[in-house]
């Protein structure tokens, strides 16, 4: 009747679909009569009003609390009374009931009330969370916004304690009837879980428990009974309590006289077997014989205890009664569901077929801007069976009518506003599109070819829908035919041969022109390579014209074998000329017959190096020959002074620095003394294991041989930052020792495998690796190994490693 809904009592028919529901022709209009649910919900028309917090059953009568007063079901149902009527005028906002001791115990914010039969009690002014009765102990649990209070009837509800020691914001209770009493159990707000231990009806034991109980922090922790075990709600999931007595069974034999390890703590339950509800919010759970009710992150349903847990919401998909926020379920096998937006009813007894078969059909199908209407209205004609077996026909289209607009629709009338499709157009897409609840798509400027549109529905449920096509083909523009094509290739050609032709010509012309000009660039620019290469030539021969200047100032060899005895002298100049040179003296006054050895780098390479090259031997000889100084030391400290007068250095900043670095050795053939002073460059000599040790700055041990490194002062032969005088080195040789002397040339070489430099490291291992062989042949094949370490070819270039810089290497044997 119009009590229940409808919007007219003159019903002058009645049909059932096939999906169990009735629809009735009335007076004015249709009504769908969703007869086949299991559910009901009743709002403000059933006289309901408010959120609802709390249900319960009192007096075989059900009774509802909600935000905005106490309502009992009235059991009459017609034009005058309404489902559910407040009761006694109670209008006070209800935050939770239970039944004891044959009262319904009613807490709100204005306080603790409790209703006998049809009669309202205040028990206490208390502002009330939550509440809870205890049949094993008699005793009815107040949780107030201060703490916690424990009432007994006694004729009337008395307050008998309060636990002081609990001042957490309670939320929730949840009892657990053991062989030694009751353990009643406290969810919190953000607060954790707390246990009363009830030993008797009066005494009891306090545990807390948080995050190191295996808790998680700063969340709601709330009890709920499944299959008679408690179990506590938090943000990821259900958790259950491991006791005192099963921790102390698995612990180690050491471990088990500790009482810090008696305490309990909580781990995962696993409600769904399957494990395909992990991590979500329990918010509201109610155990029953067959179903646990569940409200899981909003969402309402139940878990099948008769079908492996199986997680079912598909009864409730139609229930908008917003966040559920109480179940109650009753032994007939009606489950009543409270939420924000009304009272949901599930009769569980009420089997509904949720998987009926159902195909979206098209409504409208038009082509082209001005909507040219190929179809309108329902027909199997564009049926799946037609289409798979190629009976239905391909419309052809014009080019011109290349927009297509399909409108579609699915008949299955239960949540028809939460029905959605999906489609794809084969020959465009590749997959279905996103579900969305549009019943239209439009298509525009469609290219050419075959097209089959593909429509499918998703209905409340979740069952989809056989799916509905319609195939047709898109005509190619004029101007993509393939007589259009013909057209184009003969004006492609005759354009490419006038284009040819033309530029023919023009080519001729202009080469005939540029014909001219370079012969006339051709005669100047033989006239200037002449130039050129007279220029070079005479620029060559200047070089090489120095180049026989410096060998001739350099040592002859009769006098460098005489002076020194056996040796090898390497000099490889970078170009023609080198700033690094080699250089002996003799001094034979008698008494102490002496001859000095020296290798220097000069600053540069090329010609500027051999001008310093020049200068600076020409410093030793004056200072050596002409004025006699035969200390190393003392030697080096004259040629700097001398350098910086003829260069004019001052010091001052930006000025060249230019100078050489030296290896410098007098020796004494009486005494076999050594003297080294040097000047960045170091001495390396090599002896036998055996004899006597010198002092030095490093060594190298290589099978029956050490090479001795002895530094030279870190300071050019140049003005410096900082100019000592330079020190003076002796050592004592022995037979066969032998010393070399060196520029930074063969050690800086790039080359090998990787393009790296050669290095001092491996300078040592090679004079070490050739100490068997004669002097003249250890020179030849230090010089075989720089060559073939310049040899390997360049990635950068393709070319061999081009020389960096002057090369010049002495050794000699004593």
């Amino acid at each position: 009747s119009k009590n229940e809904g409808l919007k007219d009592n003159g019903v002058l028919d009645l049909i059932q679909d096939y999906q169990g529901n009735l629809w009735a022709g009335l007076n004015n209009g249709i009504a769908q009569i969703q007869y086949s649910l299991p559910t009901s919900i009743y709002g403000n028309e059933d006289g309901i009003s408010g959120n609802i917090t709390s249900i319960t059953d009192y007096n075989s009568k059900l009774f509802v609390g909600t935000t905005n007063g106490l309502y009992v079901q009235s059991g009459e149902s017609n034009e005058k009374f309404k489902t559910f009527i407040p009761f006694q005028n109670f209008t006070k906002g209800v935050k939770s009931m239970c039944n004891a001791s044959d009262n319904l115990i009613v807490g709100t914010s204005e306080g603790l009330y409790s209703v006998n039969y049809n009669n309202i009690n205040k028990i206490d002014n208390v502002e009330v969370n939550s509440v809870y009765y205890s049949d094993n102990l008699k005793i009815l649990f107040i949780a107030t916004k201060t703490g916690l209070a424990l009432y007994k009837y006694v004729g009337k509800w008395k307050k008998v304690s309060e636990i002081s020691e609990i001042s957490e914001e309670i939320v929730r209770f949840g009892e657990d009837v053991t062989n030694k009493g009751s353990d009643i159990w406290i969810g919190t707000l953000l607060q954790g879980i707390i246990r009363l231990q009830f030993t008797n009806k009066t005494n009891y034991k306090i545990d807390k428990y948080n995050s190191l109980d295996g808790l998680i922090d700063n969340t709601w922790a709330l009890p709920f009974k499944i299959n008679n075990k408690i179990v506590f709600s938090q943000r990821n999931n259900l958790l259950q309590f491991v006791n005192e007595e099963t921790m102390t069974k698995g612990l180690a034999d050491s471990l088990k006289n500790n009482p810090k390890f008696y305490r309990g703590m909580f781990d995962y339950y696993n409600i769904d077997k399957n494990n395909k509800k992990p991590n979500m919010f329990f918010y509201v759970v109610e155990d029953s014989k067959d179903k646990v009710y569940v409200n899981l992150d909003g969402d309402i349903g139940y878990f099948d205890k008769t079908n492996s847990y199986s997680w079912n919401t598909k009864p409730f998909c139609l229930a908008d009664i917003g966040k559920a926020n109480v179940f109650y379920h009753e032994n007939n096998g009606i489950c009543w569901i409270g939420g924000d937006d009304g009272l949901l009813k599930f009769d569980e007894n009420k089997v509904k077929n949720y998987s009926i078969n159902y195909k979206t059909i098209f409504t409208k199908i038009t082509c082209g801007s001005n909507d040219s209407v190929l179809y309108s209205g329902y027909s199997h004609f564009f049926s799946s069976t037609k289409i798979d077996n190629g009976a239905c026909p391909i419309v052809i289209i014009d080019y011109d009518f290349n927009t297509m607009s399909f409108n579609f629709a699915a008949p299955f009338y239960e949540g028809q506003d939460k029905t959605q499709y999906s489609y794809m157009l084969v020959g465009q897409d590749t997959a279905y599109s996103q579900w969305n609840k549009e019943n239209h798509v439009v298509f525009t400027n469609l290219f050419e070819g075959n097209y089959i549109f593909k429509i499918r529905a998703k209905n409340t449920y979740g069952n989809i829908s056989k799916e509905s096509t319609f195939k047709f083909r898109i005509l190619s523009p004029w101007y993509r035919k393939y007589w259009a094509y013909i057209i184009y290739i003969l004006l492609l050609v005759g354009f490419i041969y006038l284009g040819i032709r033309y530029n023919t010509r023009r080519l001729i012309a202009k080469n005939k022109k540029l014909e001219e000009i370079i012969r006339e660039r051709t005669h100047e620019i033989h006239e200037k390579n002449i130039v050129l290469q007279n220029q070079k030539e005479e620029i060559l021969d200047s070089i090489n014209y120095a180049r026989r200047i410096q060998k001739a100032v350099l040592p002859d060899d009769e006098l460098t074998l005489n002076g020194i005895g056996e040796h090898f002298i390497i000099l490889k100049p970078k170009d023609i000329v080198s700033g690094d040179f080699y250089w002996t003296a003799k001094i034979d006054n008698g008494a102490c017959p002496i001859v000095i050895i020296a290798v220097a780098d000069c600053t540069g390479h090329g010609v500027p190096g051999a001008f310093m090259s020049m200068l600076c031997i020409s410093f030793l000889n004056e200072v050596v020959l002409k004025e006699e100084i035969v200390r190393p030391d003392e030697i080096l400290n004259k040629v700097r002074e001398l350098i910086i007068q003829s260069l004019k250095q001052k010091g001052i900043s930006g000025e060249q620095k230019d100078g050489m670095d030296i290896c410098l050795c007098v020796y004494n053939n009486n005494t076999h003394e050594l003297q080294y002073s040097g000047a960045n460059n170091p001495l390396y000599i090599v002896r036998d294991k055996n004899n006597e040790q010198i002092i030095c700055d490093k060594q190298l041990e290589y099978n029956d041989l050490i090479l001795y490194e002895i530094k030279g002062d870190a300071m050019p032969i140049a003005i410096y930052e900082k100019m000592f005088p330079f020190t003076l080195h002796n050592v004592k040789m022995l037979d066969d020792d032998r010393i070399y002397l060196f520029s930074d040339g063969f050690a800086d070489q790039f080359g090998g495998p990787k393009g790296k430099k050669f290095l001092y490291k491996s300078f040592k291992i090679a004079l070490m690796e050739t100490q068997s062989s004669e002097m003249e042949q250890q020179g030849k094949l230090l010089e075989k190994k720089i060559e073939d370490w310049k040899a390997f070819v360049n990635p950068a270039n393709k070319l061999a490693y081009e020389q960096i810089d002057d090369i010049c290497v002495m050794g000699v044997k004593i």
